[in-house]
């Protein structure tokens, strides 16, 4: 028989969510300051491609951390289902601030 208490158990449900906006902040909030910069810089397509290398390593060890700590395979997919819908979240809430940045001030 299967035990359902390990598909539905809060802490791995709450783990993946905070991971996520975690992995969220850092992606984002990376692409953010890597924008910002750019006009000051004198190799921005250097920069560009660092940045992108730095925030997909974090951003895959993150998702993969995720898929790691869950006990079941079931709890897994769902894990890194709810990581991947917190970073969207938190994408949508960089997308906001970037365009109405009044809100924010």
């Amino acid at each position: 028989m299967m035990n359902w208490t390990s598909f539905v158990d809060g802490q791995t449900w709450i783990e993946g969510a905070i991971a996520g906006f975690v992995i969220g902040i850092l992606y984002f909030g990376g692409l953010w300051v890597t924008v910002d910069h750019l006009p000051q810089s004198k190799t921005p397509v250097k920069i560009l491609v660092v940045s992108l290398l730095l925030r997909l390593s974090l951003c895959l060890a993150g998702f993969w951390w995720v898929l790691m700590r869950s006990p079941l395979p079931t709890a897994q997919f769902t894990n890194l289902l709810l990581a991947f819908l917190t970073l969207l979240i938190v994408r949508t809430g960089f997308t906001v601030a970037a365009r109405h940045p009044d809100l924010f001030s």
